[in-house]
């Protein structure tokens, strides 16, 4: 029997709005809500992958990693959308 997948949205929906730092930036700075993202996918036993727009991913699919999506405001800002899914 297999084991039920995880509620992508229980794990990942309290980041749902939260702003997250351009990927193209030329500091090195953390960004703290991905950090707290990925700490959350491990302790669930997933990994994380984070889509923002106008970015290339792969299109390997693997069935535990979540996928988090990221999308830009009116205003510019990068903020984590409320859509998950596997792949």
């Amino acid at each position: 029997m297999s084991k039920p997948k995880p509620n992508l949205t229980a794990i990942f929906g309290k980041y749902v709005g939260q702003t997250l730092k351009d990927p193209d930036r030329i500091t090195c700075d953390m960004d703290s809500v991905l950090l707290a993202m990925q700490a959350d996918a491990t302790k669930n036993g997933l990994e994380l992958r984070v889509l923002f727009p106008g970015k290339m991913a792969d299109f390997g699919n693997n069935s535990n990693r979540a996928n988090v999506f990221v999308e830009q405001d009116a205003g510019g800002k990068l903020r984590v959308a409320n859509k998950f899914n596997f792949g």
